[in-house]
């Protein structure tokens, strides 16, 4: 019996966390699957979002494209919930693309664990938004991107 590995744990582990979310918030309040969004055409890609039914009971959930890493941006009532960043190079555009949206405060910040493929841009987005509650596991490592995100939470009081 081959046993698995730690990322498939955690994918594993985000994966049961969206359906949960979409079996609580689904059922009683419907959902929008935003398609992938491809990064290099952000303002074209917002309008798609922009003409999906509006309704503030819907969970929309945004898999924004950081290419192998995992971005996820959940909406509902006016509330949002951003699940990694992917990596450092994807700060900027992750950033830029919930600023397109409209988006100015993230109620919840979750970093999975602390590979640089889910934490890499937390940095850029915590510095940049008002954030209610990070959640982090409590995995340390003695990477610099890790400690980019700490030294960003620690500078907000978060």
């Amino acid at each position: 019996m081959k046993k698995k590995s730690k990322s498939s744990n955690v994918k594993y582990i985000l994966g049961v966390i969206v359906i949960v979310l979409i079996a609580i918030f689904g059922s009683k309040y419907g959902i929008d699957l935003v398609e992938d969004v491809e990064t290099s055409n952000v303002e074209e890609n917002t309008q798609k979002l922009v003409n999906v039914e509006e309704s503030n009971e819907n969970l929309k959930v945004h898999f924004i494209d950081v290419g192998q890493a995992d971005c996820i941006l959940l909406e509902q009532s006016g509330h949002f919930m951003l699940i990694d960043a992917g990596n450092n190079d994807d700060g900027d555009m992750v950033v830029n693309y919930i600023k397109t949206l409209g988006i100015s405060k993230l109620d919840y910040v979750i970093g999975t664990h602390p590979h640089e493929d889910h934490i890499g841009g937390l940095d850029n987005v915590i510095k940049t938004f008002d954030i209610g509650t990070i959640y982090m596991p409590k995995v340390q490592t003695n990477t610099k991107t890790f400690e980019e995100v700490i030294d960003a939470i620690s500078a907000k009081k978060l």
